[in-house]
């Protein structure tokens, strides 16, 4: 589906730059603990796939200053990818994340501990700009 937002009051300034949520709407809130010498196997009862493009309009009288590095992992398991690419006056994201359902190992469980800490934070990277004088 395409949706079309505008907001002014969506980015936050601090000093000179401004930043604001490159992923504002489908954040990964999952989180595992670590558990060594896991014995019991991972069990994913259900699989999906999230894909998501967002484009963010940045005005002629800003500069993007930061994007986070793209991350790719790939498991077993499942997939996540995030991009943030500058694109002409336009910052465009992708973020795409893959959980397949089956039963996997107990070995692979801290690979999916991994899974979830890496989207955890790049769910909330962050672009940041500053004004042009």
């Amino acid at each position: 589906e395409l949706a079309q937002v505008r907001s002014r009051e969506y980015v936050i300034s601090r000093g000179p730059y401004y930043q604001f949520d490159l992923n504002p709407m489908n954040v990964s809130n999952r989180q595992l603990r670590e558990v060594p010498n896991r014995n019991n196997e991972i069990c994913i009862n259900v699989g999906y796939t999230d894909t998501d493009s967002l484009v963010f309009n940045i005005p002629d009288n800003f500069k993007v200053e930061n994007l986070p590095v793209e991350v790719g992992q790939s498991y077993d398991f499942g997939t996540y990818e995030f991009k943030a690419r500058q694109v002409g006056s336009s910052v465009v994201v992708f973020r795409k994340m893959v959980l397949k359902e089956g039963n996997y190992p107990a070995e692979q469980y801290k690979d999916l501990v991994m899974f979830y800490k890496t989207a955890h934070k790049y769910d909330r990277a962050k672009c940041m700009m500053r004004k042009l004088e």
